[in-house]
């Protein structure tokens, strides 16, 4: 992992650990700049949001962040390492629901096992263990009882648990979230947000996308708060989420919470 003497200018006796730095990056869709020299270091061990209204940029840095769209220029890391072919086993990614094919023909149970790809070479079948890992985790996001279904059968909020059980099948590092809680019910985020922070409390790291204001400072230790495609604010949620940064971000001001 990355060590850095220093967090900020204002913090030089404060050593910090960073799952994620990205330097000077440039993410473009043909002629529109996405995101514009973006730098930001996301310490290790804690809930990250990552807000802004539509078209801030958001979903573009994560998948930049997975590789799934070119970069420009500048420079990721993560875990330290820059070729991400080297640590891609350590990083669980949970794409919004509509990137997601849900006329796949595989049940529940399968597409948790799919988890467990590092394991299990693809030309073999999975074991009994594997079988029971997989349950265990349905287990844990309540949906056992869906696992001979098809995908396709459940409704939005099961179906995002079901995912969320994959990627813990997959014990990454790192869990990086675009919009989970999009269309989910109030009893299956309350499911989904206790899970994170269990994640937390074994050590790993959560970057999540997430759009409802007035759960932020429930959710997440960090805030990384965009517009237009460059960085407004990043740090503790206490210190940076206010009237202000609020105003810049989104618009409006007054927070009733």
């Amino acid at each position: 992992m990355l060590s850095f003497d220093v967090r900020d200018k204002d913090d030089k006796n404060d050593k910090v650990n960073y799952v994620v730095e990205t330097n000077n990056l440039c993410v473009s869709y043909g002629k529109n700049q996405i995101l514009k020299d973006f730098s930001c270091r996301f310490p290790v061990n804690q809930i990250i949001g990552i807000v802004g209204a539509n078209g801030s940029g958001k979903s573009t840095l994560v998948k930049a962040l997975m590789r799934i769209v070119p970069i420009e220029k500048g420079k990721i890391l993560i875990f330290g390492e820059e070729n991400i072919r080297k640590i891609r086993q350590r990083i669980a990614y949970l794409p919004q629901r509509n990137n997601v094919d849900w006329d796949f023909p595989a049940s529940v149970l399968d597409v948790v096992l799919m988890g467990f790809y590092k394991q299990v070479p693809w030309y073999k079948p999975f074991r009994k263990k594997h079988k029971a890992l997989a349950l265990s985790y349905l287990e844990k996001v309540q949906m056992v009882d869906f696992a001979n279904k098809h995908i396709s059968e459940l409704s939005g909020g099961q179906q995002q648990r079901v995912f969320l059980a994959r990627a813990f099948a997959q014990e990454p590092d790192l869990l990086i979230l675009d919009e989970p809680l999009v269309g989910v019910d109030a009893y299956t985020e309350k499911i989904i947000v206790e899970l994170l922070q269990e994640l937390k409390k074994q050590g790993k790291s959560i970057l999540m996308i997430h759009h409802h204001v007035e759960t932020f400072k429930d959710y997440f230790d960090y805030l990384l708060m965009l517009k237009d495609g460059k960085k407004v604010a990043f740090g503790k949620t206490e210190d940076i989420f206010n009237d202000e940064t609020l105003y810049q971000v989104f618009g409006f001001r007054q927070i009733t919470l």
